[in-house]
């Protein structure tokens, strides 16, 4: 009886581990999916008005100098 229940656990299990990879592939092709169209989205802003960008870049660059000079 225990070793009947042993086995249909492990099976219980495998199965569960299977689901759960078969759902994250399924979310990793979503995810990758928005994470493109995201990208792409973001690189058109940059073409159309890459001042942000610039500045922004520039910010963190004297901000990095300031903390390094200091330490």
């Amino acid at each position: 009886m225990v070793q009947s229940y042993g086995d249909h656990s492990a099976s219980d299990l495998q199965h569960n581990a299977v689901a759960i990879a078969r759902e994250i592939r399924h979310q990793e092709r979503v995810v990758g999916r928005q994470i493109s169209r995201q990208a792409n989205i973001a690189s058109k802003a940059v073409r159309d008005n890459p001042m942000p960008v610039i500045v922004a870049l520039g910010t963190i660059t004297l901000i990095s100098a300031l903390i390094f000079l200091r330490s």
